[in-house]
């Protein structure tokens, strides 16, 4: 197997499991392949697989207070080293959020697979937070990968619906905001007394999203 020597390399890598071409005959099975994919990038990726992502390397580096902005303008070695540290931290954060994400989607569907999402959840919350992510499309996945995990392998589905609540008010400007309504359609079905709450949104859906199927 190609082994990513570079971040560059390994971004590649991600964007082609994400959105390169099926299997024939997987098109049915489209979360789960690019889920496994994904996984595969996440292994190649770290450095005891040949990869260029030293886990322990980096938490002790920010675990530490980072160099402040004088010391780093008067130190080449440590401009260039804090750089690199950003750069594959960032790396990991986004393999990190779309294996969690995709493994949150096939534990959907999968009973099977649902210790699999708890895992790769957990790995993510040590990297990443909304704070920690800059675009506004990946904090509304992370904040639906979240959700699903509190509703799926923590039963918590108050919680799931407060998270996704929250997205929706801060969120709003992201592009892919109607899937924090998608994923509320899901948790109004789990709560008793809350119909008229999901007929209301599901109107509210299709009239601002003609082509948004109504969930009934």
């Amino acid at each position: 197997d190609e082994r990513p020597d570079s971040v560059p390399l390994l971004t590649e890598m991600l964007t082609f499991a994400l959105e390169g071409p099926l299997p024939d005959g997987e098109t049915d099975n489209e979360e789960q392949v690019r889920s496994a994919e994904v996984e595969k990038v996440y292994n190649q990726s770290l450095k005891e697989n040949g990869g260029p992502i030293d886990l322990l390397a980096l938490a002790q580096y920010f675990g530490l207070n980072e160099p402040d902005k004088d010391e780093l303008d008067a130190d080449d070695e440590a401009q260039e080293l804090n750089k690199d540290m950003k750069e594959k931290r960032d790396a990991l954060r986004k393999i990190l959020l779309e294996r969690a994400s995709l493994c949150g989607i096939v534990a959907d569907k999968d009973s099977a697979e649902v210790t699999s999402f708890d895992k790769a959840v957990k790995e993510l919350k040590k990297w990443t937070n909304l704070g920690s992510l800059k675009d506004d499309d990946e904090k509304i996945k992370l904040t639906i990968t979240l959700a699903r995990h509190a509703r799926i392998c923590q039963g918590k589905v108050a919680l799931a619906m407060s998270l996704l609540l929250k997205a929706k008010k801060d969120l709003s400007s992201g592009k892919n905001s109607k899937q924090l309504d998608g994923e509320l359609l899901t948790l109004f079905d789990l709560v008793h007394g809350m119909s008229h709450v999901k007929d209301n949104l599901n109107e509210a859906l299709y009239y601002r999203y003609p082509v948004f199927k109504r969930n009934v």
